[in-house]
Parts: C-alpha cells; structure tokens; sequence
C-alpha cells in the first residue's frame, strides 16, 4: 500500500506542564553570629534540591529568592527543653528544678490554661511539702527572669496561669505534640555555675 504523502501526520501534542508555585518561609531562632546566615541559606539550598530531587516527575525546576535574608529581632528568651536550660539576652539564667519542670509544663501546652493543682502536681508534690501558694511564688520567680513586655506566662485568674507564644521567647526540644523537632538545637550560651 502506497504512502499518501500529501496529508503531513501531526505528532499528538504533549500534555501540558503542571506548573506549581510553592513559597516557603523559613523562620530561624539561632544565636547571633555572622556566619549563621550563609549555612541557614546553603541548607535552604540543600533541603530545596533533596525536595525536588526526591520527585519523580520533575522535569526542570527554577528556584528564585524573591528578596534578600530577612533577619529579625532576635528573640530575647531561649528555653531549651531536652537541657532544661534557659538563656535570656544571651545569657544563661540559672533554674531551679521546680522553676524548670513548672516552665516545661506550661510551655509543653500553649495558650492553654493550666490550674495550680495541676502545676502543684507537674513539680512532684507527692509528699505535699509545697504549701497552697508555692506555684504562684514559682511563677513569680520564673516572670522576674522573664522581664519583658508582653510576658510569656500569664495570669488567667480564678483558673492558674498560661504561656503565650511570642516572638521574644523561643521554645527549642519537644513540640507540643511530644515530637522531637528535626534539627539539634544549638545551644542558647554556656551552662549556668
């Protein structure tokens, strides 16, 4: 059978490509060194390309920056959950055990209000030496190392008290959730004498 070269065969056109825009902001709490800024960007780099290198059907991808670094104020609190260990202002700032574990409890339940009992009882009184104001006496010496405006810990009155999230006081260790995070914390300065 002869070939009719007269009507040019047309190659079925591809499918069109799925363009996805994906922007992802990146918020850092680390300590103030110059350097800092150069690794937070190479392992944006990293996880970016172990992101697209990871999918299958990706036939070419363009990352663009769309603006320079912004860094922020840096916090003014650091709680480190796994060392029980709190800095503030670059400091670190000494902690008794009832302080840390009453710190912990609250921050482990954010925006939640938390009786005094239940904090009582987040201290291990299990031989009921704290008397009925201890925890007050705890959170007012937790609030004097804490000294900036909107404080952290909070009063929720006829109830306990509350930890507010906020910019100025960062939490590194556990999420809410009990989850490790995926990265080590660096450590918020030297441990405290």
């Amino acid at each position: 059978m002869p070939i009719d070269d007269t009507h040019p065969t047309t190659t079925p056109a591809a499918p069109p490509a799925l363009q996805i825009r994906l922007l992802i902001e990146v918020e850092v709490a680390t300590t103030n060194n110059p350097a800092t800024t150069t690794r937070i960007a190479e392992a944006v780099d990293t996880a970016m390309s172990g992101l697209l290198g990871s999918i299958p059907d990706v036939r070419a991808a363009t990352v663009t920056a769309l603006g320079a670094l912004h860094l922020a104020a840096p916090a003014r609190g650091v709680f480190d959950l796994r060392n029980q260990e709190l800095a503030v202002d670059g400091s670190a700032t000494r902690l008794t055990p009832r302080e840390s574990a009453v710190l912990t409890y609250l921050v482990k339940r954010p925006n939640a209000a938390v009786s005094r009992e239940e904090l009582r009882d987040a201290v291990d009184d299990t031989d009921g030496s704290l008397g009925p104001r201890a925890v007050d006496v705890i959170l007012s010496r937790l609030r004097a190392k804490l000294p900036w405006m909107p404080p952290p810990l909070t009063t929720v009155r006829g109830i306990g008290y509350r930890y507010e999230p906020s910019a100025q006081f960062v939490v590194l260790g556990d999420t809410p959730a009990g989850t490790a995070l995926p990265w080590t914390p660096i450590s918020p300065g030297p441990a405290p004498r």
